[in-house]
């Protein structure tokens, strides 16, 4: 028995199901390429580090953990990553005071730029980044700066903007940032002890025994401090970024299973209006000795055929909407280079749209069954009215729902 698809009739379906996939996909790709980019900065901030020292929650890593980290069996080298935090005072222009971190002044390296002015080469210089000299900072303006937002400010002179790139911070990129001289962080009353400790290891020495290695070196000297894995610290970092973008993930999460729906009010009506304008051919094949199953199957063939035609042109859709949107830098920090096209999101996508057609289409099909042979004989179709009204009904839903 053939399907009943009528491509004039059914263009509608065909539409909504290659918007709900389009969309599908594209939520999909924008949230796989922000965790892979994200996962690259974590990686980035680490560099070539196979564990991570760390100082217990509250405390501080004292002077002598790097030289004893050093010094264990297995420890090819030791980064230090110094980070501190200080108050912005802008009461003088009604903008109270703000948290910002101080950093060291980074090598213009990777993809850390010096965007205007120069680095800070002694103390009472300072350069910031982006994110700071967007609140009516610029070069050569003074700054008022406070280790407590209770405290007597002092007074630093801006000389540069500076771009950090995610191999200098273990925050993101647009927080707010101070970099400063040695000098100027003691000036500050800023603490020299450091944040963390990046610790690769020598040829053949694997992560764990180069944790049981630190981890023992540290132990026996007394002093306090976890011993991480870099691939933990990894997931840890993607994680905290990823929660700074918990809304816009959210909504773009959001966007395919209401497009699913709103397609699936859309096909179900269309497949109930073209079940009602070909209740005549149903008839005639009814006549002919076509069962119920067989006229069931027929429907649901058409709408399989709209739902795979449908969710393939979508999905292509889906994947340029994303390259579009990660080349024309609509979303902050969104790069090109880490679109990222899984097919597994490709396979779930026309699975879904042509799922969520099948289940629209079952109601259809369902009234399909009943038409009886006798409307091939008597020439009589369902009422235009209430096919009206009933349509007049599904798009009142439809709204509703979008």
């Amino acid at each position: 028995m053939p399907a009943m698809l009528d491509l004039r009739r059914t263009l509608a379906a065909l539409v909504a199901v290659a918007m709900s996939a389009a969309l599908i996909v594209f939520s999909f790709i924008v949230s796989d390429t922000a965790t892979t980019q994200m996962t690259a900065a974590a990686r980035a901030s680490l560099g070539d580090a196979d564990v991570v020292v760390l100082p217990e929650r509250g405390g501080e890593l004292s002077d002598a953990t790097a030289s004893t980290v050093s010094a264990a069996p297995g420890v090819a080298g030791v980064r230090s990553y110094s980070e501190g935090t200080i108050w912005i005072d802008r009461m003088g222009s009604g903008g109270g005071t703000e948290f910002t971190y101080v950093l060291d002044v980074p090598s213009l390296s990777g993809s850390t730029r010096l965007t205007e002015g120069r680095l800070p080469e002694k103390e009472g210089e300072i350069a910031v980044s982006p994110s700071v000299a967007e609140q009516d900072v610029a070069v050569g303006s003074a700054m008022a700066l406070k280790d407590d937002p209770v405290a007597v400010p002092t007074t630093a002179t801006v000389v540069g903007v500076i771009a950090p790139g995610p191999e200098i911070t273990r925050w993101s990129t647009d927080e707010q940032y101070i970099f400063a001289t040695a000098d100027e962080r003691a000036a500050l009353g800023l603490s020299t002890a450091p944040a963390a400790l990046y610790v690769s290891a020598t040829d053949g020495m694997s992560t764990q025994e180069l944790m049981d290695s630190v981890s023992q070196a540290l132990d026996v000297a007394g002093l306090d401090a976890s011993v991480y894995a870099a691939s933990d610290i990894v997931m840890m970092r993607a994680s905290n970024m990823g929660d700074m973008n918990s809304t816009t993930q959210m909504l773009l999460q959001l966007l395919g299973p209401v497009c699913a729906v709103v397609a699936g009010i859309v096909i179900a009506t269309t497949f109930s209006t073209l079940v009602a304008r070909q209740a005549r051919q149903i008839g005639l094949l009814r006549c002919i000795g076509a069962g119920r199953a067989q006229v069931f199957g027929s429907v649901l063939r058409s709408a399989l055929a709209t739902g795979l035609a449908g969710s393939a042109v979508g999905s292509l859709l889906g994947v340029v909407l994303a390259g579009l949107l990660t080349r024309s830098r609509l979303v902050d920090g969104l790069e090109t280079r880490y679109l990222t096209v899984n097919r597994q999101t490709m396979v779930l996508a026309v699975v879904l749209s042509t799922a969520v057609t099948l289940v629209a289409v079952v109601r259809p099909a369902r009234q399909a069954t009943r038409v009886s042979p006798l409307v091939a004989l008597t020439g009589q179709v369902a009422d235009e009215r209430s096919l009206s009204r009933r349509r007049m009904r599904t798009a009142a839903a439809g709204v509703v729902v979008a």
